[in-house]
C-alpha cells in the first residue's frame, strides 16, 4: 500500500510541477503524459480552445469583411468597364461625326475650286469680248448677256456653297 501511496504522491507532485505551465502552452500536439494531465485539470485545454475559437470567430468576420470589400469592388470594376464603354461608343461616333464634316469641307474645296475656275473662265471670256474691237455691236450684246446668265448661275452656286 506505501507502493500505491508513493505512486499518488508521485504523481501528483509531477502534475503540480507541470501544472506550473501557463494555459496557451497547453497544446496536445507537445508535451507528454505529464503536461497533459497537468492542462487537463487546470482548464489549460479548455482555455486553448477558447483561444482558437475566438481565433477562428475573428478570421471569419475578417473574410466576410474581405468577402464584402471584393464584391464592393467588382461592382465598381464593372461600373468602370461599363462607363469605357459608353465612352468608346461616343468616341467611335464623334471620329464619324468628325470624318463626315472632313468629307464636306473637302468637297467644299472641290466646289469652291471649280467655282473660282469657272470664275476666271467668266473674266477671260469678258476680256476677250473687250479685246474684239471688230466684232459687231449686236454679237457683242448677245455674248455680254451670256456672259451675265453664267454669272448669275456663278453666284446662285456660290450661295449654295456658303450656304445663303
Amino acid at each position: 500500500m506505501k507502493i500505491f501511496f508513493s505512486i499518488i504522491i508521485s504523481v501528483f507532485y509531477l502534475t503540480g510541477c507541470a501544472s506550473t505551465r501557463s494555459g496557451g502552452d497547453c497544446d496536445p500536439s507537445h508535451g507528454g503524459f505529464f503536461t497533459g494531465i497537468s492542462c487537463a485539470s487546470s482548464g489549460g485545454y479548455d482555455q486553448r480552445v477558447r483561444s482558437l475559437n475566438q481565433e477562428m470567430v475573428k478570421s471569419e468576420l475578417d473574410n466576410e469583411k474581405i468577402s464584402r470589400d471584393l464584391k464592393s469592388a467588382q461592382g465598381e470594376a464593372a461600373s468602370l468597364e461599363l462607363e469605357k464603354r459608353k465612352l468608346s461608343e461616343q468616341y467611335k461616333t464623334l471620329d464619324s461625326e468628325i470624318d463626315d464634316l472632313e468629307k464636306k469641307a473637302n468637297k467644299s474645296k472641290r466646289k469652291k475650286e471649280m467655282l473660282l475656275t469657272s470664275l476666271r473662265n467668266l473674266r477671260n471670256q469678258e476680256a476677250l469680248i473687250k479685246a474684239n474691237k471688230n466684232a459687231n455691236p449686236e454679237e457683242i450684246s448677245k455674248k455680254l448677256n451670256d456672259l451675265r446668265k453664267k454669272k448669275e448661275e456663278l453666284e446662285a452656286e456660290i450661295d449654295l456653297v456658303r450656304g445663303n
